[in-house]
């Protein structure tokens, strides 16, 4: 008995976040609850779809379950003969037996509306597609409770740990981040995925009997598995984030991933920069065991569509189920690995931005490639909208990255107290803007537009239409400038003294973006007639086609001059910050 306690504690030493996770869960009610929500809902399931096994025996001729199709298309036909026969000709002709031909129509429609004779159902495939049916519900519902839940969870623990002051406490152990993130990842939900678990021969039996071999539904339970790893990992570098707000984050976050999934989920492939989204909701592994059955039900709870024109470049991913299942397990690793880092960064120290530079730049490279491989596949512009869904995608990734490397003030305020007090040394401010931590983020985020620019603007010229080309390039440019100035203005903005410095900086970008938009709308203009207002917005690329070379130089060069006397004025501040900095350091 000893040597058992002895080993069990050994395990327990591996992850001692485990173990103070499970042991505040694992009870005999907390368990008994958890089995006996997982057996309701499972009954749930069986019941709602009893009624379909008793309509078996209710099967129209009509339908795809009946082996007579032909008799029924036969009795449609003469239908369809007699009706044009009987209304297309004139009502006094007597040449015609009216009578007769209506009580014709009459059998005809009592012979297509009759049910199917039961010899003649095919109830092999009527099985297929209820199990079928079963497999996919299962499937669907159980990722969303999981990743929902789970993330809902995992923030609302974080938030509780920040509010009772353990948070602070869990940093200081000698745990390393790993062995906390790892623990809490596999001990809050611990409850959730004993349901879940209770599922999985129920959902194996269902996949087995409408014909999916295991071997692919355990490749979805893989996909799973990784997609879980990565939102769980999100949850949590978002309720780091998030640790002092007032509570609201557990529903902020879990309610944001479930929009997200939900719109994945019933998203169609539209061969653009948009179907990189459909990789991060397991459902888009589903779409391929239903193509790879055969099944042409479609009536599952998500979007079926399309799955063989899916793409990466010209890897046809949706004609293998080995290749997406790597695809969807190499871009799930990679992002998560991602997160990590920013979890490593904030854990040891709350006040560090989310990533370095040097991380952004990598971040931002491997965005950008993995963007254009949706973009342009088989080397090639699909559709139009795939120019505005690449320019949504670099406003949308370098408003995470002025979040994600802005420093704030009182950081901003050492690093100019450090350049002052180095002024005479051997410290180079390029390569502190750059590389440095706690310098300004404006040349980071310089050059990591200078990545996309680069990126994009090679692979416009490479698969761009020539009578094209310098218009994308032209918008390009604007989308990136107006980027720059929104960086400019968010850093200055975390430099001001007043609070919530944080919200006035997304407010002050969201106003630069959105207000113009609103005004426009208002004032109904369009592209077309007034092209330089709309040059100056983050529509730019609507008004190109419109737009001379002089007005579009004008409108790169008036945003220039802002972005330029903006970082004259955080300059300013900045030397002002050291000064005050040191004169109060001095007079101490």
């Amino acid at each position: 008995m000893n040597m058992k306690i002895h080993q069990l504690n050994q395990v327990w030493e591996l992850n001692p976040q485990l173990f103070r996770e499970i042991k505040g869960r694992f009870n005999r009610r907390n368990l008994t609850l958890a089995t006996g929500v997982s057996l309701l809902a499972q009954l749930c399931v069986y019941f709602s779809f009893l009624s379909r096994e008793f309509s078996m025996n209710v099967i129209s001729l009509s339908s795809r379950y009946c082996n007579l199709k032909e008799t029924y298309e036969q009795y449609n036909q003469q239908y369809t003969q007699i009706q044009n026969q009987l209304y297309s000709s004139p009502t006094n002709d007597l040449s015609i037996n009216r009578e007769a031909l209506e009580v014709k129509l009459s059998e005809l429609s009592q012979l297509m509306n009759a049910n199917c004779p039961p010899d003649a159902i095919n109830s092999s495939l009527w099985w297929r597609d209820y199990w079928t049916e079963i497999f996919m519900m299962l499937s669907v519902f159980g990722f969303f409770a999981l990743i929902v839940i789970g993330s809902y969870m995992l923030i609302n623990d974080l938030a509780t740990e920040q509010r009772r002051g353990t948070l602070n406490f869990i940093r200081l152990s000698p745990q390393t981040y790993k062995s906390v993130f790892v623990g809490k990842i596999l001990g809050v939900p611990s409850l959730l995925y004993v349901v879940v678990a209770l599922f999985i021969p129920y959902h194996i039996g269902s996949g087995i009997s409408a014909g999916i071999p295991i071997l692919e539904i355990f490749s979805f339970y893989a996909v799973v598995v990784a997609s879980c790893a990565f939102f769980y990992s999100l949850s949590l570098l978002f309720g780091l984030i998030t640790a002092g707000q007032n509570g609201f984050q557990a529903w902020l976050g879990s309610g944001s991933i479930f929009i997200f999934l939900m719109l994945a989920n019933s998203k169609p492939i539209y061969q653009d920069g948009s179907d990189w989204l459909n990789l991060f909701c397991p459902s888009f592994f589903l779409r391929y065991l239903i193509y790879s059955t055969g099944s042409s039900y479609l009536y599952f709870p998500f979007n079926q569509e399309s799955i063989q024109v899916f793409k990466w470049f010209e890897l046809p991913l949706g004609t293998s189920g080995m290749l997406i299942l790597l695809f969807s397990l190499f871009n799930f690793c990679l992002w998560t690995f991602g997160i990590w880092q920013g979890l490593k960064r904030c854990f040891y120290n709350p006040d560090a931005t989310l990533f370095s530079k040097q991380q952004s730049y990598w971040i931002t490279g491997c965005l950008t490639v993995m963007n254009l491989g949706f973009l342009i596949q088989d080397f090639e512009l699909k559709t139009q909208s795939s120019i505005i869904v690449a320019f949504v995608f670099n406003f949308l990734l370098f408003f995470v990255l002025i979040a994600a490397l802005s420093p704030q003030r009182q950081t901003l305020q050492d690093w100019a107290r450090y350049r002052r007090e180095r002024v005479n040394g051997k410290t180079n401010l390029l390569s502190d803007l750059i590389q440095r931590e706690r310098s300004p983020a404006v040349v980071a985020i310089g050059l990591n537009l200078v990545i996309v620019m680069t990126l994009f603007g090679l692979t416009m010229l490479w698969v761009g239409l020539p009578d094209e080309r310098l218009q994308i390039l032209t918008a390009l440019l604007l989308n990136v400038s107006l980027i720059w100035l929104c960086a400019s203005l968010a850093q200055l903005v975390l430099l001001m003294r007043t609070p919530k410095r944080g919200f006035w900086a997304v407010g002050m970008v969201g106003a630069v973006l959105i207000l113009p938009l609103i005004v426009l709308a208002f004032l109904g203009l369009e592209p077309s007639k007034e092209p330089f207002v709309f040059l100056l917005s983050s529509l730019s690329f609507t008004a190109v086609e419109y737009a001379t070379i002089p007005l579009v130089l004008t409108a790169i060069i008036s945003q220039l001059m802002v972005t330029v006397l903006l970082n004259l004025r955080l300059t300013q501040q900045l030397k002002k910050a050291g000064e005050s900095t040191s004169k109060a350091l001095l007079s101490a």
